[in-house]
């Protein structure tokens, strides 16, 4: 039966088995573990930034230059490939050295599942909002008969017209009486004036009795202070 095992599915495997090896004390094998996973690893990230395909280590470099990984990410790949070259061409078998590929490759294992759930979740939402935005620009509008969609915006215009038009007889229809109300108010006042003079004019200066204290009194031409003055008497 053929292998049909994703990549990722490979790397976590690769992850797991030399997690296993550590716990059997077979170092060497799990820094060549190690080596091997990562090399899934960096092939998967150049294939998705379409870098081609090359030695393992200029892949890395292509990586780093691309922007793709740091430049602390790209040394601590260069160790894991340094530990498994080092256990599959001379038998290395240190304690340390295995476990710290061990812990680089973990770390690199777990940005790179983050990187693809990132993708996943970005891939997917991506239609739902264009799907949203179909439907809030078209969707109810679409769904009218074509009457309804031509002859609305022709109502709209319609009532408006309506509204300025009958707000402005009902200003037309209350200035009349604010008129009339004023001119009312005004010759109620003329007419009080006009009547308040006649009366003063018609009572003849004897038949007025006017106490003062002052030492002089001043005659005028009209029972009024602003009338002329005639003379001053003691």
């Amino acid at each position: 039966m053929a292998d049909r095992r994703t990549v990722r599915e490979l790397i976590e495997e690769g992850l797991s088995t030399t997690e296993s090896l550590i716990s059997q004390k077979d170092y060497t094998q799990a820094m060549i573990c190690s080596r091997q996973t990562l090399e899934f690893l960096v092939r998967s990230l150049c294939r998705r930034n379409n870098i081609s395909d090359s030695d393992p280590e200029q892949m890395v470099e292509s990586l780093y230059l691309g922007g793709i990984i740091s430049k602390e990410v790209c040394g601590e790949f260069f160790k894991i490939y340094k530990f498994g070259e080092l256990a599959a061409v001379q038998g290395y078998n240190d304690t340390f050295s295995a476990n710290e590929s061990y812990r680089l490759l973990s770390q690199a294992v777990y940005a790179y599942q983050q990187m693809l759930q990132s993708q996943t979740m970005h891939r997917n939402s991506s239609p739902a909002r264009r799907s949203a935005r179909r439907k809030v620009s078209g969707g109810t509008l679409n769904q009218l008969p074509p009457y309804v969609k031509f002859g609305l915006p022709l109502v709209i215009l319609l009532f408006l017209i309506f509204l300025v038009r009958s707000f402005a007889g009902h200003r037309k229809a209350s200035e009349p009486v604010t008129t009339t109300e004023a001119v009312s108010s005004e010759s109620s006042a003329a007419a009080e004036l006009t009547t308040e003079a006649e009366t003063t004019s018609a009572v003849a200066p004897s038949a007025i009795t006017v106490y003062t204290t002052s030492s002089s009194l001043n005659v005028r031409e009209t029972p009024s202070t602003s009338g002329k003055l005639l003379t001053t008497l003691p």
